[in-house]
């Protein structure tokens, strides 16, 4: 199977610029790196930068990042150490993406134990060639052969002290000829090259194309399991003839960690790009900067996410006057006592119209750097307020055409109930009048009929035969009846 060079693709080593925030995935890798914001400060160490780096290193590797003379992307620096002994970093420099902001990434490579060998190498050269010439018996020709011999023994000794570290250096390298052949192995270069693998390295490097120092070279199997070197190259002499020194370095568990992170950053924004809503992540303060916001802000409010990040107070500047300041307060409140923050408010967008959203957020601490950020949602409801203030129109209009009907049915109900007492008032006096005057048209009978017994008494009638009782009035004797007329009166 061919293996594939990873030199221009989007790699760990030289990513482009769109490339995934894989924190929560590379906890696991051996070599140790950093992350640097745009103000040289080291704001991310995974846990191998952590034990390589104390507090004093740390500040030694950034005091040298914002220092350096050149803006070379690879450098080696000599940093003393408290012990008094030295340590040598070699740092290799990458642009990335890191919380929504550039960055840089720090692959951190302790070559100590290379670089030592080199330098004690060069010093016993150094004493070599500066030492005293030894004199000849005469003592005015310099012993050149004497010389020569020394330099001879010193040089074989001291090439046996540099193979002694070379062998020992931790970082797997092969030395190749001119054909491209490997001739020396280290011994960890034994451990990660099989056979087949090193046949391989060797056909890449015979049959590259380019001349670049450094290449990411990936090498399929057929079991389907793949692995990925990066090789880097350096012209030397080796046993007096030229030839090529290739380090190399196993990065397939960071390469997979970046794919992975990779592939699940577009599955994560495809997601976000799905919902509804604006996710972001802010700082947990008074300017409340966003490091991150969903795109589906640019919908909501016509203004950029770009514009978002880089003004740190726009997205709270845009606040309704009428609701800043209730917002603000609240908000201010759940960070310090790290509650729940949710609040519905209105926001002017870019074209001038009200937006009402709702925003839920809560402050949280992520573990990859053990910063506490401020992570919530903003949901656009303006359709669905309106609704509310439809319905909340028609129910007021319902409530006030209620309350007039209401107050008409009142009134006529009060006057159908003042007719109805005055009603009941008329037939009282109207049934009182009809029972005196009853009672007047009884008594009035009752005097008829005395009348009228008198009247045939007078008239000398006898009520029942209506048989006169005198034949003329004069021999009427009407005397008892005085009596009797006197009481009707």
């Amino acid at each position: 199977m061919s293996s594939e060079d990873l030199t221009d693709n989007s790699s760990p080593q030289n990513p482009s610029g769109k490339e995934p925030d894989f924190h929560h995935l590379v906890e696991h890798l051996t070599d140790p790196f950093i992350i640097l914001n745009d103000l040289g400060d080291i704001c991310f160490m995974n846990p191998a930068a952590r034990k390589l780096l104390d507090k004093g290193l740390k500040e030694r590797v950034e005091a040298h990042l914002e220092s350096r003379p050149d803006k070379r992307p690879d450098s080696t620096v000599k940093m003393p150490l408290p012990s008094g002994r030295y340590i040598y970093l070699r740092i290799k420099l990458s642009p990335i993406q890191w919380m929504g902001k550039p960055s840089m990434l720090a692959a951190l490579q302790d070559v100590t134990p290379y670089l030592s060998a080199i330098e004690e190498f060069r010093e016993k050269i150094s004493e070599l060639e500066h030492q005293e010439e030894p004199a000849t018996p005469d003592d005015k020709q310099p012993g050149g052969k004497a010389k020569t011999e020394a330099l001879e023994q010193a040089t074989s000794k001291i090439g046996a002290d540099y193979n002694y570290y070379v062998e020992r250096l931790i970082d797997p390298f092969v030395i190749l000829n001119d054909r491209c052949k490997i001739v020396f192995m280290n011994p960890t270069a034994h451990v990660l090259l099989d056979k087949e693998l090193k046949n391989r390295v060797e056909g890449h490097l015979a049959n590259r194309t380019d001349d670049s120092a450094v290449s990411q070279v990936r090498f399929p199997f057929e079991d389907g399991s793949e692995v990925v070197l990066e090789l880097e190259l350096s012209r030397i002499e080796w046993k007096d003839k030229p030839a090529m020194f290739a380090a190399l370095r196993d990065v397939s568990s960071y390469v997979a960690a970046f794919e992975h992170a990779r592939d699940s950053k577009r599955s994560y924004a495809s997601l976000l790009q799905s919902i509804p809503a604006a996710t972001y992540l802010a700082t947990p303060d008074e300017a409340s900067t966003m490091l991150f916001i969903g795109p589906q802000v640019d919908g909501m409010l016509g203004y950029p996410r770009e514009a978002w990040r880089d003004d740190k107070r726009s997205w709270r500047r845009f606040i309704h006057k009428n609701d800043r300041d209730a917002v603000l307060r609240d908000l201010a409140r759940c960070i310090e006592n790290g509650e729940q923050f949710s609040a519905e408010y209105r926001i002017t967008s870019k074209s001038g119209d009200i937006v009402w959203l709702r925003e839920e957020a809560r402050t949280t601490t992520y573990e990859h750097d053990k910063g506490t950020y401020l992570a919530g949602v903003l949901l656009d409801i303006t359709k669905q307020r309106r609704v509310e203030e439809g319905l909340k129109v028609g129910r007021d209009r319902l409530q006030a055409w209620a309350k007039r009907k209401t107050r008409k049915l009142e009134s006529l109900n009060d006057r159908l109930l003042q007719e109805l007492t005055d009603s009941k008032h008329t037939a009282d006096q109207l049934q009182a009048e009809h029972d005196r005057l009853e009672e007047q048209a009884k008594e009035r009978t009752e005097q008829l009929e005395k009348a009228k017994h008198y009247y045939y008494m007078l008239m000398g009638w006898d009520r029942e035969t209506g048989v006169p009782l005198a034949e003329k009035l004069e021999d009427l004797d009407i005397g008892w009846a005085i009596p009797e007329i006197e009481g009707l009166k």
